[in-house]
């Protein structure tokens, strides 16, 4: 019985999704999740005018997503991806040490890789103190294998669609 109400709830939640499909005005409400950059599940928009540090968006990057395609991460047909990281905001001190550590605000948050788990070169930024400028934000999560901030820097603050929090989720993020 457990199993059959899960699944009609992420059926009707998959239908609210894509509702759009459905001639109503375009507004994502619902995220859905399958990567290793946060915990698998559904992640639901809120109403927001400002953010923390810490708080997970939704968000554009174009960039990114080619990347991912071209990696074989995600479909090609996929273009319409938006990505969920948390986020360090304006001022917020983030370094790339030597040795591969990634921290924010001095607080280990994970390794940088030199490739990826198909054997594809990640970008590298030079090791080093950074500063979130103006008007950006820093993509991160603690997953290991999660293609954010310690790859690509900082992004702009006006790719942010939404702040997003978690729904249904399975498991926890490390």
């Amino acid at each position: 019985k457990k199993r059959a109400e899960l699944i009609s709830i992420f059926l009707f939640l998959g239908i609210l999704i894509n509702y759009s499909n459905l001639g109503l005005p375009k507004f994502q409400l619902l995220y859905l999740n399958f990567t290793e950059s946060l915990p698998i599940g559904f992640y639901v928009a809120i109403p927001t005018v400002s953010y923390r540090n810490g708080d997970i968006v939704a968000y554009d990057e174009p960039d990114i997503v080619t990347k991912a395609a071209a990696n074989g991460w995600i479909s090609a047909t996929d273009t319409d991806v938006k990505m969920l990281k948390h986020i360090a905001l304006p001022g917020t001190p983030y370094s790339i040490g030597a040795d591969g550590v990634f921290s924010i605000n001095g607080k280990y948050i994970g390794m940088i890789k030199q490739n990826d788990g198909k054997g594809h070169e990640l970008p590298q930024l030079k090791p080093g103190h950074y500063i979130v400028p103006v008007d950006s934000f820093l993509p991160y999560t603690h997953a290991s294998n999660s293609y954010d901030g310690r790859y690509t820097g900082a992004v702009s603050l006006e790719n942010i669609r939404h702040r997003v929090i978690p729904l249904i989720t399975l498991g926890k993020e490390p």
